[in-house]
């Protein structure tokens, strides 16, 4: 089925971390909050990852949440969400240390930068 998803408040993408695919266009407004889920480095098994056939219009937050006692090394590069095509951004939060987004032509990817007084 094809849709297109809006959210103005919280979305997760269930239970267990795995992948949610959109077969339409995602709205994010600036009250919602997006959020995933990190406990490894492969996406859809061991990290959350949305997958957005049409245009992810972004705003709002994207909420990190570490799960099974994983941390991040930092340089440790995620790819949370593909789309179609992009506008807009979120703000990242969680995830115990920084993280930088990087907005590419199809794909949002963060990358972590490490805990404070770690190399």
């Amino acid at each position: 089925m094809t849709a297109n998803v809006q959210t103005t408040a919280g979305l997760s993408l269930g239970a267990d971390i795995g992948t949610l695919t959109v077969a339409g266009d995602y709205t994010q407004l600036p009250a919602g909050q997006l959020t995933i889920r990190l406990g490894g480095l492969a996406a859809g098994t061991q990290y959350d990852q949305l997958i957005v056939s049409g245009t992810a219009s972004l705003a709002g937050t994207l909420a990190l949440a570490l799960t099974g006692g994983f941390t991040p090394t930092a340089d440790a590069v995620f790819t949370v969400m593909t789309y179609g095509a992009e506008t807009g951004s979120m703000a990242v939060a969680g995830g115990g240390q920084p993280y930088t987004a990087s907005y590419a032509a199809t794909a949002l990817a963060i990358t972590a930068g490490g805990l404070s007084g770690q190399p």
